[in-house]
Parts: structure tokens; C-alpha cells; sequence
């Protein structure tokens, strides 16, 4: 079971829209509104794999999962009063009926690649795979009684595209490892803020992709010397997502292209995130590891850096608070390190 409250002071939940104090809150300084949130879920999961040597060079292998998931949840609005002067919470009692929701699903998630040996250097391989991420329920201190509508949120689905190659060259002094993919989502799970409550909630979004480029890999320059590396470049993007209200900014101006008429709720107005990026994905990212490494009159010594270089990423949300957004920025983590030939101990000496 899991419980939250949210504390306020004296009636400023109702008072933010205007509503006059509540008598039956007289003699009372804060209430708290919470309650616990009972789970049961049963997994039920059956898979295999298997792998065709289809010749000495070229393999195909072939998988599934099927799972099903039976998940089950119930909230029991509860309400606790701080009497004035007092120092604790009286105990607590009901605030509303019990909300209960369930997600049923059962999927078959098929996983096909193909490995083809170039050479005996170089594997190319291409593979298609499904996943899914089971749905769950909505957890914020029910306000005034009133529990998150919807009270669920749906499994997220993933089908994805990954082709690349994994190599040794330069007489196997340079290990690389490059890959490109494709992934699109179905009700991609996204926590966002309810500008009604100022909670955080998971909701899903109907559509997004990732694509994008991924590389990494170890070049031994010298006997001593070698430089690591890992770059990611891609886009991450809603397809189509209806979000959350807009803030009272945002809504002060709508409509606009982002700002659009709540299909639901007459009057109001929601964000439209389609080509918007999703939350922490930026466009690019850049590892370089560089070591050097040396013995000295019977020590060990070596020096190395990780040096880390990332675009900006948004960090919550879809709308274009510049709050809500982290510029670009890089890191470097220095490492001195000497120990002597038998490795009994180890002196490090970082810099971050």
C-alpha cells in the first residue's frame, strides 16, 4: 500500500478559486488530504529464443515473450485536521468514496536479428524487437476527495529497428562498436504537472519516436596511450500528445499553435506537444576517455580524463517554460593513479 498526504493550511485550496472559508473546518489550522493506495498485480510470462546457423557466416536468431499482466488498484480518500495550537494530526477519516481501476492486458512480443560475419574482424547485424511497460495507477493526495482522473494510466508499447556493426581494425587496436535505431512508442507513459491540483501525475501520450545514431568504442594509439569514446546524435519526439492544461500563462494567450481549446473540458485549454522534444533527450552527446599509462622505478602509473559534452535537453513538461529547460554543458573528471608492480595498494589523487 502506498500512502501520501499533502498538507495545506486552513481552507487555501478553496480559497485559490475564490471560495468562501468552510464552516466545518472551524477550530482547525491545516488539513491533510491522502489516503493509501492498495496494488495487487499477478505477471504471468513465457518465452523462448533460439539461433539458426543458417551458414558459417550468417545466423538467424528468433524470439518471443508472451506476458500477460492483471494489475489491480484502490483509493481510499482519507482526510486528516490539524486543530489550532495543536502539534498533530487527528486521526484520520474518510474524504470520499473508494476508487478502484484495473489493467488487464496479455501481448506476444516477437525479437528478430540477423548477424552476418564480414570478415572475421567485422559483424553486421540488424534485429526488430517489441516491448512493453505495464500501466499503473495514478498516486497524488486526493484534493477535496477528488482522486486523479483517470484514475489509470495504459501500458506503454515499444517497437523498434536497430541496425550496425561490431569491428576490431587497425590489427585490432581499435574496437568499434556503431549502431543506428528507430523506436516508436504507443502510450508513452510522461509525468507531467496537473495545473489544477500541482501534482504530479503519470498520463500517456499517444505517440512518440526516438531515431537517432549511436557509436563507442577503444583506440590503443600507442602502447601507452589510448582514447575511449561514445557520441550519441538523434531527435526524440512526441508524435501526438494532447498533454496537460495549460499553465495561466500560457492560457492568458491562447489559443496559439502549442496552446489549443480542451477537447474535453469546455473553456479550457491544453497543450499540444506534437514535434515537441520529450524530456531529457538531447540532440547530442560526446564521451572521450583518454588514459596514459606508464611504469616508473617500480611503479605504476597512469592519467586519465573522462571528459563529458552534452546539448541542452528539456527536463519536464511540454510547454516552453525556459525553467523547465537545462542549456547545453560539459564535464572533466581528472585521475591520477600510482600503485607499485605487485598491486599491493593504490594511490588515486581525482579532480572533478
Amino acid at each position: 500500500a502506498i500512502q501520501v498526504h499533502l498538507p495545506w493550511t486552513f481552507d487555501i485550496p478553496l480559497f485559490l478559486f475564490g471560495a468562501p472559508p468552510n464552516p466545518a473546518n472551524d477550530g482547525y489550522s491545516a488539513i491533510s488530504y491522502g489516503g493509501p493506495l492498495v496494488e495487487n498485480s499477478k505477471w504471468t510470462s513465457l518465452f523462448f529464443s533460439t539461433t539458426w546457423n543458417v551458414s558459417d557466416t550468417f545466423r538467424i536468431n528468433v524470439g518471443g515473450r508472451h506476458q500477460s499482466i492483471d494489475k489491480t488498484g484502490t483509493e481510499n480518500p482519507q482526510l486528516a485536521r490539524l486543530p489550532t495550537g495543536g502539534s498533530r494530526y487527528e486521526p484520520l477519516s474518510a474524504a470520499g468514496p473508494p476508487v478502484s481501476g484495473r489493467i488487464d492486458t496479455s501481448d506476444f512480443l516477437p525479437e528478430v536479428g540477423f548477424q552476418w560475419d564480414a570478415s572475421d574482424d567485422v559483424m553486421i547485424y540488424a534485429k526488430y524487437s517489441e516491448a512493453v511497460k505495464a500501466g499503473g495507477f495514478v498516486k497524488s493526495p486526493p484534493i477535496g476527495g477528488a482522486i486523479a482522473n483517470p484514475f489509470t494510466y495504459d501500458n506503454e508499447v515499444a517497437e523498434g529497428f536497430e541496425a550496425g556493426l561490431k569491428a576490431l581494425l587497425l590489427d585490432g587496436r581499435l574496437a568499434l562498436n556503431a549502431s543506428y535505431y528507430d523506436t516508436d512508442f504507443t502510450n508513452l507513459q510522461v509525468t507531467i504537472i496537473n495545473n489544477f491540483n500541482g501534482q504530479f501525475e503519470t498520463h500517456n501520450a499517444a505517440a512518440a519516436h526516438t531515431t537517432g545514431f549511436e557509436i563507442d568504442g577503444r583506440w590503443a594509439v600507442t602502447d601507452n596511450f589510448s582514447v575511449g569514446f561514445a557520441g550519441s546524435f538523434g531527435e526524440a519526439q512526441y508524435d501526438n500528445y494532447i498533454g496537460s492544461s495549460c499553465n495561466s500563462l500560457e492560457a492568458k494567450i491562447a489559443p496559439t499553435a502549442t496552446c489549443i481549446p480542451d477537447p474535453v473540458v469546455p473553456g479550457g485549454f491544453v497543450l499540444d506537444a506534437a514535434g515537441m522534444t520529450l524530456p531529457y533527450a538531447p540532440d547530442w552527446v560526446i564521451n572521450l576517455q583518454p588514459e596514459y599509462h606508464t611504469s616508473m622505478a617500480g611503479f605504476e602509473i597512469s592519467v586519465s580524463a573522462n571528459m563529458v559534452f552534452s546539448d541542452g535537453f528539456k527536463i519536464a513538461g511540454v510547454g516552453g517554460d525556459p525553467l523547465s529547460e537545462a542549456d547545453s554543458w560539459k564535464r572533466m573528471d581528472l585521475r591520477l593513479a600510482i600503485a607499485p608492480a605487485d598491486g599491493k595498494w593504490e594511490g588515486v589523487c581525482a579532480a572533478f
